[in-house]
């Protein structure tokens, strides 16, 4: 299973999508609140994880701050790929 197959069965509701695209994915939503969960998902899918975001252009060394730690940008960058995902499928439920 790749990440995006992993947030197929994950997202199922396309209802969520809208929320995570109007609140952010940050703002709580089960599997994506704990560091551990991050962490797990980000040593399981990381390479997924990086090709979702440079296909956008961002850069993953922009998205850090000199505040920020491995463990911070490892949550910066699976909420951002997540983001990326929910954004794309609601983009595509409206389109059809």
């Amino acid at each position: 299973m790749d990440f995006i197959e992993f947030l197929d069965n994950r997202f199922a509701d396309t209802d969520e999508l809208r929320r995570v695209n109007k609140y952010g994915i940050s703002s709580g939503f089960d599997g994506f609140k704990e560091f551990a969960e991050l962490e797990f998902l980000y040593s399981k899918f990381k390479n997924d994880i990086d090709i979702l975001i440079e296909e956008t252009g961002v850069i993953k060394e922009q998205l850090m701050d000199d505040n920020d730690n491995e463990r911070t940008s490892i949550m910066k960058l699976v909420w951002l790929a997540t983001s990326i995902y929910c954004l794309s499928r609601v983009d595509s439920a409206q389109n059809n």
